[in-house]
């Protein structure tokens, strides 16, 4: 991106820096495992506490995979002390209310180890960046 004249801008600097960098794949590395909860109301609906970011789309999923309405799925989303994207996937909530409607509502936890996060959650991406700056006094 660019505005105006950039490179006579740069070229007239007193200090000059160009580089080729790259980053490396990298793990959000959030406080909180991946981890859901859920068990069955006495109305036969399904309540889920999970630590993601989507509350609403891990309802419609849940809602889809078990062939309920929507509105038979609550989702508590309690605060969380950072998810930085990687908790913005429907990862094992459907495993859970599959699970407790399979158990007679009995509750479910599901819980991700570091090392289950790291193999099965999604990863920033690389990134190579060719960059130039110039600085004037």
């Amino acid at each position: 991106m660019s505005t105006g004249n950039v490179q006579q801008t740069i070229d007239a600097a007193d200090y000059q820096v160009q580089g080729h960098y790259q980053t490396p794949v990298i793990q959000h590395c959030h406080m909180e495992s991946v981890t859901s909860l859920a068990w069955m109301e006495d109305d036969s609906r399904i309540t889920i506490v999970s630590s993601t970011q989507i509350p609403h789309i891990v309802r419609r999923v849940v809602g889809q995979a078990l062939d309920i309405p929507w509105s038979c799925v609550r989702v508590i989303k309690p605060f969380i002390g950072g998810g930085f994207g990687n908790k913005q996937d429907v990862l094992e909530e459907p495993m859970a209310a599959f699970l407790t409607s399979k158990l007679g509502g009995i509750p479910v936890k599901v819980s991700l180890s570091r090392e289950e996060c790291f193999l099965a959650t999604r990863t920033r991406h690389a990134f190579t960046i060719d960059g130039q700056m110039g600085q004037g006094s």
